[in-house]
């Protein structure tokens, strides 16, 4: 699977609230990593139940997945990357940013930053 198409299903699966979906395209050993809460989850059926769990909590907020990028300093250069942003519309805030690492095709990480570590641009909602 193709790195956009990776983005989009997982902007899909926070928007409807159920990863289900997202476990066909994630390697057994995927590994999910939280920067600011310190924690590593490593195993498909754990991560995916980590990440519905995390859903729930974020949804009360009227939290959505967006497309976007977010600048990553690398030595002496500075590269634009694709993300998932999660925003909250009431608070009308970033919440996380999300990003996915790819290997032949599977996610082999997901990872949460915080929004406040990076600059980024938020585009639309990731419609169903």
């Amino acid at each position: 699977m193709k790195q956009e198409k990776c983005y989009h299903l997982f902007g899909q699966c926070f928007n409807q609230g159920d990863f289900s979906n997202l476990s066909k395209a994630l390697r057994e050993d995927a590994l999910y990593e939280s920067h600011d809460f310190l924690y590593k989850i490593r195993g498909r059926e754990k991560v995916i139940a980590t990440l519905n769990e995390r859903v729930k909590a974020y949804t009360k907020g009227q939290v959505v997945a967006c497309g976007g990028y977010y600048f990553k300093e690398m030595l002496t250069l500075k590269r634009l990357l694709p993300c998932v942003i999660l925003y909250d519309i009431q608070q009308k805030n970033v919440v996380r940013l999300i990003t996915i690492g790819l290997r032949r095709g599977k996610i082999i990480a997901i990872t949460g930053l915080s929004p406040k570590d990076y600059t980024y641009t938020r585009g639309d909602i990731i419609e169903l």
